[in-house]
């Protein structure tokens, strides 16, 4: 294999070999059949069907021997740590390779067999490379498919917890073919500061820290692990198409996604248990789950339980949705024959009760129409814990926080809606997001907005705190940051104040927005695309430390993918000439915008000038024009000529001028850009 000549002298070092095959003995067995008494642990796992321990306990490739209670994937040298839904943990140690000086270089292999119902998982784990001037790939038979370097400029430039490319680097797996056979290698050069051995492991993603003494002395832990995807193989297709059940009783098959024919079982919603199993032990209706209150009558359909409210009661019957309410107009009525004083009070009660059902209506019909039944289902289908991490808001609960959304707590307004300053009880301030138009684009761009702050979970990204249904737009319910937005401090008056951003500010909010960008980008679970970066979603606290906000129109976008075809979306100033042209978005969109917000922090101008100024349309057409003529200094803000260092302002402006490169690929991506502002900080 040739190495690149970018690496100069790297040597090939040696990595390992993995080879998961990991079958069982083959006894014929239905899936779902199994022994009474088998063991349901070894040690301190549990171990649960379709795995087993010992003849007739498992179904065919997910054997677990069980040694002297610690258990291992039959076939193989992987301790088991724990199993899970299309997953299973095992101990990271056998992915672990050595190569120390002065070895002789070596190629090896990852081939991922047939007859195994194991892959290492592509999602949940990091290639991680430790050592000094060592670099690690991991390639096919054409061309790299993913790849990092690890340096030490000095022992003090590398960070505890951080691996970014100093002394640890790391990289996603890339996704192949069934049965592709994958070649890894680490990559080594002797240079005045290097560490004697270099590693290679694949790790379960967050499982392992760094910490900069193991760039000289690495010794893997016993918690660190890795994880392996698992599924029923394609060899079941035949059945499948036959409409013969292979799932238990009250339990559906569904794709895996790992590769075409491979599918897992779930239980109904509904019912929990082991979906494997035929029988009483399998899937069982579940009590607790009831999505309906107890003044409801409960269906069981085969979409889930279907909720109606009861003679003399009003609402939809759900938990999560208006419940049911006691409904007492017919009685007051009759009452109200004793005498008319008594009937006046009768009328009126018959009356608030009637705008009270209506007002219920009303709310559960903004509950279904803004997508509260696909919550639902989401939670009590046991796919999420969307519950469990947001609060969901009453209506009047947020009325109340606003002063019945009063003008004066408006805190801004832009094309995805109104943002509310909202007073909880208990005095707990927080930002409620209301949305302009009543469409269904609108409700789209919620659910959106919702999955994705779910995903994220980052110090320079807004949090989410919760969401609202019962209104006729879907409501978000954000933390409050007190300090205005970035647009507001560059470029006009916050509080009738005119403010002033130093230039230290100006560089440390470029920083944290760097690395927010990063994160979705490269750190997140799945690469997230924001499509509309701009200094007014940017929101800064009282000591502008910077938070990245407005995620109505972003995209989560699929690891195997690097692009996709979307309808443009974005702010004039700020959006990309390539996305607008092509309508093909990619990372580098968010590249370009960040780049026009470096030149708003350098210039302290608008990205889009008004015609009568007579000074300038575009912003970064002019400031590419200035530089051009090597007039950089005509364009800098007052501020900026005042405080900074002339060497610290050409480096922004060359980071800014190679994000607004036009051609996409040729801009740097925001890891890198990241780790350049960080390094002048």
């Amino acid at each position: 294999m040739e190495v690149p000549a970018a690496l100069f002298s790297f040597q090939l070092l040696s990595f390992f070999l993995i080879v998961l095959h990991l079958s069982s003995f083959s006894v014929p067995m239905e899936l779902g059949s199994f022994l009474p008494n088998c063991s349901k642990t070894c040690g301190n796992v549990e171990i649960s069907y379709p795995f087993g321990v010992g003849d007739g306990c498992f179904f065919q490739g997910f054997e677990v021997i069980c040694n002297k209670s610690i258990p291992f994937l039959a076939g193989s040298d992987l301790q088991l740590v724990e199993i899970l839904q299309g997953e299973v943990r095992v101990k990271a140690k056998p992915f672990l390779v050595t190569s120390c000086k002065p070895h002789g270089n070596m190629v090896t292999e990852i081939n991922l067999l047939q007859d195994s119902p194991y892959t290492i998982s592509i999602s949940s784990n990091r290639f991680i490379i430790i050592g000094c001037s060592t670099g690690g790939a991991v390639t096919d038979a054409n061309a790299t498919l993913s790849s990092c370097t690890s340096v030490c400029y000095t022992r003090d430039s590398m960070d505890d917890g951080s691996c970014t490319g100093q002394g640890c680097c790391q990289t996603t797996l890339p996704r192949v073919q069934k049965h592709k056979v994958l070649t890894t290698f680490l990559i080594g050069v002797n240079k005045n500061l290097t560490s004697p051995c270099s590693y290679g492991v694949i790790v379960e993603n967050g499982s392992y820290i760094f910490r900069k003494s193991d760039a000289w002395d690495f010794n893997l832990s016993e918690n660190v692990t890795t994880k392996l995807e698992w599924a029923i193989g394609d060899h079941h297709e035949k059945l499948r198409n036959k409409n013969v059940s292979i799932c238990g009783q009250n339990s559906i098959d569904y794709d895996s996604k790992r590769f075409p024919g491979d599918y897992l079982c779930r239980c109904s919603p509904g019912y929990e248990g082991n979906p494997y199993i035929k029988g009483s032990g399998g899937c069982q209706r579940n009590k607790e789950h009831n999505p309906c209150v107890p003044e409801a009558t409960c269906q069981n359909t085969n979409l889930g339980y279907r909720c109606s409210c009861s003679t003399w009661n009003v609402g939809d019957g759900y938990r999560m949705g208006s419940g049911c309410h006691r409904f007492k107009g017919i009685q007051l009525l009759l009452g109200s024959m004793v005498s008319i004083p008594i009937m006046i009070t009768a009328l009126s009660w018959f009356y608030l009760a009637k705008k009270n059902r209506q007002l219920t209506k009303m709310r559960a019909k903004y509950f279904h129409q803004n997508g509260g039944l696909l919550l639902q289902q989401h939670v009590f289908s046991g796919k999420g814990t969307c519950s469990n991490q947001t609060k969901i808001f009453s209506a009047r609960e947020l009325e109340k926080a606003t002063n019945n959304y009063d003008i004066s707590r408006v805190l801004g307004r832009g094309g995805q809606g109104t943002v509310y300053k909202g007073i909880l009880e208990g005095g707990y301030t927080v930002a409620i997001k209301k949305s302009q138009l009543i469409a269904q684009c609108q409700v789209d761009q919620f659910i959106n907005e919702l999955v994705i702050l779910t995903q994220i979970n980052h110090k320079h990204i807004v949090k989410l705190i919760g969401f609202c249904l019962e209104t006729q737009v879907p409501l978000l319910v954000y933390e409050f940051i007190p300090g205005g937005t970035l647009y507001q401090k560059l470029h006009g008056y916050l509080d009738d104040v005119l403010t002033r951003l130093s230039w230290n500010d100006r560089l440390r909010i470029a920083t944290e927005i760097g690395e927010a960008l990063s994160y979705l980008h490269s750190y997140a679970c799945m690469p997230i695309f924001h499509r509309d970066v701009k200094s007014s979603n940017i929101l800064l606290d009282w000591n502008n430390t910077a938070k990245l906000s407005d995620f109505g129109i972003s995209r989560l976008v699929p690891l195997d993918k690097n692009r996709v075809s979307t309808a443009v979306h974005g702010t004039i100033g700020y959006l990309d000439p390539e996305y607008f042209s092509t309508g093909k978005l990619t990372e580098k969109s968010d590249v370009y915008s960040f780049g026009v917000v470096l030149l708003e922090l350098l210039t302290g101008r608008r990205p889009v000038q008004h015609e009568e100024t007579r000074d300038y349309s575009s912003l970064v057409m002019h400031f590419k024009s200035c530089v051009g003529r090597g007039n950089l200094l005509q364009v800098l803000d007052k501020m900026v000529l005042e405080e900074a260092k002339m060497e610290e302002v050409r480096a922004i402006a060359g980071v800014a001028s190679r994000c607004l490169t036009v051609l996409g690929a040729r801009r740097p991506t925001m890891k890198k850009v990241a780790r350049k502002l960080a390094s002048m900080r």
